[in-house]
């Protein structure tokens, strides 16, 4: 996607600044930022698993939109700029019935 962005004049992406701070390929960029998300994941599941001061309500929240947005663009797929790519799997969730 980094090239569909370029060409329509975004700004740059998490990939593109790591490239351009570390002088990094784009594949190992891919892998750091790979990385940050999997520790993310992890520190939210953590966060809902222990005590807080801060409500279950927001922290459920936060756990939802970082569920949204791995949904949105998993696989490498720009979901949320190609809306049609989610079609299937909206059908799938909410409309097709669970084979029992």
């Amino acid at each position: 996607m980094l090239k569909e962005e370029q060409e329509r004049g975004d700004c740059p992406s998490g990939i593109e600044c790591y490239m351009i701070e570390y002088g990094t390929t784009k594949e190992e960029a891919v892998k750091h930022i790979e990385k940050l998300f999997i520790n993310a994941w992890k520190d939210l599941n953590e966060g809902m698993l222990k005590p807080s001061r801060v409500s279950k309500v927001v922290l459920k929240y936060f756990l939802n939109f970082g569920c949204m947005s791995d949904f949105l663009y998993k696989f490498q797929i720009d979901a949320f700029t190609h809306p049609s790519l989610l079609k299937d799997r909206v059908l799938v969730l909410l409309i097709d019935l669970l084979p029992i």
